[in-house]
């Protein structure tokens, strides 16, 4: 006659505790790093938001304290991300790309994160870089539209500056090219018929 095999309550009782005290240990340190990491982020939102310059560093202050619990309890990506948000508004682009390079390559399908480090490298004098991350962030539209809607708005610079990030991006984009030789129109006449040039070559022989 076949047996079952049954444990005694006690011993079901002290597997289960067991069982959950083993999934508590394996999931609380990554809440709590969460939960410290939100924390910052919150105040470095407060950071941006304000003009206040005490206000401000008091505030990444916190970040920074916030992000030092975060990693004592569990290391990631994210936590380097939001060190990479403190430094780019403390002006420190280049602790910020250290930041956003210790991420590897954890980040590379966050438009967010990968729009962000492209002004980060751009800031630091590595504009290769920069549209390196802006094209992974998909960020070629945005600086294109930005530019027009600029322009509309006769604000030659800031078009001519949001131009050549969409140029940089896709330099054989012709509609960028245009855009970028008619903006310089108002700010360079020989730069801006060389992109006017740049752009016709590309229409006459899109190979």
């Amino acid at each position: 006659m076949r047996q079952s095999f049954f444990l005694p309550s006690s011993l079901r009782f002290v597997f289960g505790l067991l069982f959950f005290v083993f999934i508590i240990a394996l999931v609380f340190p990554i809440a709590a790093s969460a939960w410290h990491r939100n924390q910052a982020n919150a105040r470095i939102a407060r950071a941006v938001a304000t003009n206040d310059t005490s206000a401000r560093l008091v505030a990444l202050s916190e970040a920074d304290a916030q992000l030092a619990q975060a990693e004592a309890w569990s290391h990631d990506a994210l936590i380097e991300f939001a060190r990479a948000r403190v430094a780019l508004v403390r002006d420190d682009a280049p602790r910020a790309v250290q930041a956003m390079r210790a991420t590897g390559e954890t980040l590379r399908g966050d438009s967010i994160a990968q729009f962000l480090w492209g002004y980060a490298e751009w800031y630091a004098g590595n504009a290769s870089a920069a549209y390196e991350r802006w094209r992974a962030a998909g960020a070629f539209e945005y600086f294109f539209h930005q530019a027009q809607r600029a322009s509309f708005k006769h604000r030659w610079q800031q078009a001519a500056e949001y131009a050549r990030f969409a140029v940089g991006i896709e330099p054989d984009n012709v509609n960028a090219r245009y855009t970028l030789g008619d903006v310089l129109g108002y700010l360079d006449a020989d730069a801006a018929l060389r992109e006017l040039e740049h752009a016709q070559k590309l229409t006459n022989d899109p190979e």
